[in-house]
């Protein structure tokens, strides 16, 4: 063998040529194969900075550590298409039943002489209603002409005053209120039925 190769020669000089080498000490014996062994054997040992069972310490911190989580709420549910469609229904229902009901009821407190809602409502002796203004101006011609008030409903004639129902008023201005109908002013009880004169 050449001096140039003997085992020492070639430690030295990979050594110094090659840095990615196991770095061996001057004058060192190890030969190639030696030098590799240690390094491999150097790698294999080398481990993270680990805990117990080779447990890294940011795992074990991290398992330690519990994140608040936000409590989770109940999600509503939406209703589905059927439902939507027949509550839709019921209430297009409702809706034509109230309007339904308010007509009616007009009708039924509507004043036969004037074809309108019986305001301040007057029920004469024949048991008929009438509005207030109707009595008035029929109360005034009947003075004028002499003659006797008769009932838009059956043509029989008022004999006496009228009497006012306060409970009626009240029904008749909140059916008003749902049609959207003007309230008219409020005649004095005096000036509904005239006393007639006497010669």
């Amino acid at each position: 063998m050449p001096p140039s190769s003997t085992p020492r020669t070639i430690a030295v000089s990979r050594a110094a040529t090659a840095p990615y080498w196991y770095p061996a000490t001057p004058g060192s014996l190890d030969t190639e194969e030696e030098v590799k062994t240690a390094r491999s054997r150097r790698s294999k040992t080398k481990t993270p900075a680990a805990g117990t069972n080779g447990v890294c310490r940011s795992s074990r911190l991290q398992s330690k550590v519990q994140v608040p989580t936000a409590p989770s709420l109940p999600v509503p549910s939406l209703p589905a298409r059927k439902e939507f469609d027949t509550a839709k229904q019921e209430a297009k229902l409702a809706q034509d039943n109230l309007s339904t009901f308010i007509a009616q009821q007009k009708i039924l407190f509507t004043c036969q002489g004037c074809k309108n809602l019986a305001f301040q409502p007057q029920v004469s002796d024949c048991g008929h209603i009438h509005c207030a203004q109707c009595i008035y101006t029929s109360r005034q011609s009947a003075v004028l002409d002499n003659d006797f008030v008769r009932c838009a409903v059956c043509n029989s004639y008022v004999l006496w005053p009228p009497v006012p129902c306060y409970q009626l008023q009240h029904y008749v201005c909140s059916l008003a209120e749902a049609a959207g109908t003007a309230v008219p002013e409020t005649l004095p009880f005096e000036e509904i039925w005239t006393p007639r004169l006497r010669n």
